[in-house]
């Protein structure tokens, strides 16, 4: 049905093509097959095509349905050159489909919601993360310099491991932020995500922020053993330094090896990540 709505020959799209400013499209079901996976494919780009006169656009689905590929890899570099969208959320599967967005084509955009299943497929990046990472960044290279979004939201349902080397990379081009919001979980770092951290590497290179929502946690995390395990009081403090609320809690697994949950106050977040028995509640 959607791929006969959603096509520049039908009645629907001659009718309203410069009329709806508003479109929510919500995919509610696994998406198995690849012939599915293709027609979500072409429904996205034609989307983002066919109407002139779109600004807010919501294509939003279950997060806990992973897509089995890249959905705008292949988006042609002229498709909404000139797009009038304003506002977009929109569920996806790598940070790639979100970089390919960025490229200048939605010229008016200001507020970004994205719905990530992961920074990468983590079964590929254990075969050839070099050569991914690689092409991220040349992606990236793309960008609209500055990127001008005033709001942007990231929610990853998957652990990540690519976090220091693109995620954080790609916030830092932010730089006319006024609000962010972040929720994932991260793996395999070797210290906690702090405050210290996030004011160092992100949060300073986004002089216009004034709303910071987070939900993060660092899991699988590599403790040093010849140093004090840092405590939650040692991670709330480095947010309260900053003026941000939190509240945190801290699970040592092995005696090298510990996952930490920090989340702002008051929890504005649709969802948590998951939690464990030690989650203060």
């Amino acid at each position: 049905m959607a791929g006969h709505i959603f096509n520049e020959k039908s009645p629907f799209i001659h009718v309203f093509k410069e009329q709806i400013s508003e479109l929510i499209l919500t995919i509610g079901d696994e998406i198995l097959d690849e012939s599915n996976v293709k027609l979500l494919t072409d429904i996205y780009n034609r989307i983002f095509g066919l109407f002139t006169n779109l600004k807010y656009l919501d294509l939003d689905g279950d997060d806990t349905y992973a897509f089995s590929r890249s959905l705008l890899t292949g988006l042609s570099s002229t498709t909404c050159c000139s797009s009038s969208i304003v506002h977009l959320r929109i569920k996806m599967q790598n940070i790639d489909d979100c970089l390919y967005l960025l490229d200048g084509r939605l010229s008016q955009l200001h507020t970004l919601i994205i719905n990530l299943d992961y920074i990468h497929d983590p079964v590929q990046i254990r075969l050839r993360s070099s050569n991914i990472i690689r092409h991220s960044l040349k992606i990236m290279n793309n960008l609209a310099n500055p990127l001008r979004l005033k709001c942007f939201s990231l929610y990853i349902y998957q652990t990540t491991t690519e976090f220091d080397s693109l995620a954080v990379l790609f916030l830092r081009r932010m730089t006319h932020l006024e609000k962010l919001t972040l929720s994932l979980r991260v793996g395999k770092k070797n210290s906690f995500i702090d405050g210290t951290y996030l004011d160092n590497y992100i949060l300073s290179q986004m002089p216009y922020l004034h709303t910071f929502h987070f939900d993060i946690v660092t899991d699988h995390a590599s403790i040093n053993q010849q140093q004090p395990k840092p405590t939650p009081d040692d991670i709330r403090r480095t947010f309260m330094e900053r003026g941000h609320h939190v509240d945190c809690y801290i699970d040592y697994r092995f005696y090298n090896s510990g996952r930490c949950h920090v989340y702002s106050l008051p929890f504005h977040m649709e969802r948590i990540c998951q939690i464990t028995y030690s989650f203060p509640g």
